[in-house]
């Protein structure tokens, strides 16, 4: 039987499921609309809810991409529309050129506006690890904003598409004035169960493996150094990476005797390595990774002695 088509305003949903219509429609923005609508109805029917007509949920689907363009690379250009702080452009336009150098994706609009809101925390933060020295500070003060923002934005994101009238960050606040930055792995809305199912693996594994990557290179260095931009099997190389040296006791205890600068640069090193050999087996990984620390740790010594006074 044809499902009768739906003209006009789409039909007011539970904010649930409203909620996940949004997410899927921003995050897949490239999926044919009718196919994610199939897929949305599958999955909200699954979840023992009442789930909207096949119109209805391209309806919203178009609605939500539509809004999509605060979402898009901000550059200076964006100024027609936007208003930074003069103190705060600079940084702005450094993040972007740091996030460009770290292979990952620069700002968006959205997150421009949050860095902006956001820089305050420049002055005051006072969770500054004792690896960074103070020639550096200002760079990774810039990171920490650029981080936060993009934690930030995600959340307005969403909450904007699907008209949540009071949204509340309270959570957010508390792991950033603490400094508690642990807090942020228990922000992973996905299933860790389903991730690696044939079923759910198109849908989950790449964006579990992008907030896994934030999440312990956040741990390593006091912020994340951004989305890696690349493609989606070099994601999860750099993914496993990270993953091996933090589980391996070795490797770990190695990584933390280095300094800020070097940490970065082992994590920079090896996000090329995964760009150049996505796909790479286990055991090539580990022996990259024991190859890249041990020449970090001649660049740690030589960035220490610059360092210590006399």
């Amino acid at each position: 039987m044809t499902q009768k088509k739906v003209n006009g305003r789409p039909k007011k949903l539970k904010p649930s499921v409203r909620r996940l219509i949004a997410e899927k429609a921003i995050k897949y923005l490239n999926m044919d609309r009718r196919l994610l609508a199939l897929e949305l109805i599958d999955e909200i029917n699954a979840a023992g809810e009442i789930p909207p007509t096949e119109e209805t949920a391209m309806s919203y689907i178009s609605r939500d991409r539509s809004r999509y363009k605060i979402d898009e690379t901000w550059n200076s250009a964006s100024l027609i529309y936007q208003t930074i702080a003069p103190d705060v452009l600079q940084c702005l336009i450094w993040i972007q050129i740091y996030r460009k150098r770290n292979l990952s994706k620069q700002l968006s609009t959205r997150e421009a506006r949050w860095f902006n809101n956001l820089s305050g925390i420049r002055q005051n933060y006072s969770f500054i690890p004792v690896t960074v020295s103070s020639d550096l500070k200002n760079t990774f003060l810039i990171h920490v904003t650029a981080t936060w923002a993009q934690i930030y934005a995600y959340r307005e994101k969403i909450d904007d598409i699907v008209n949540v009238k009071d949204p509340n960050y309270s959570d957010l606040d508390e792991a950033m004035v603490t400094g508690d930055l642990r807090k942020l792995a228990a922000l992973n809305e996905y299933q860790q169960d389903f991730v690696f199912d044939d079923k759910w693996k198109g849908k989950y594994l790449i964006p579990y493996y992008i907030n896994q990557i934030r999440t312990i290179e956040i741990g390593a260095l006091g912020h994340s150094l951004g989305d890696p931009d690349m493609l989606d099997s070099a994601i999860g190389t750099y993914a496993a990476s990270l993953v091996t040296i933090f589980n391996d006791t070795e490797y770990s205890q190695r990584f933390n005797k280095l300094l800020y600068l070097p940490r970065m640069g082992l994590l920079l090193l090896l996000r090329q390595n995964a760009k150049e050999h996505p796909n790479e087996e286990a055991t090539l990984i580990k022996a990259k990774i024991s190859k890249i620390l041990d020449n970090v740790e001649k660049e740690n010594i030589k960035t220490q002695a610059q360092t210590e006074p006399g």
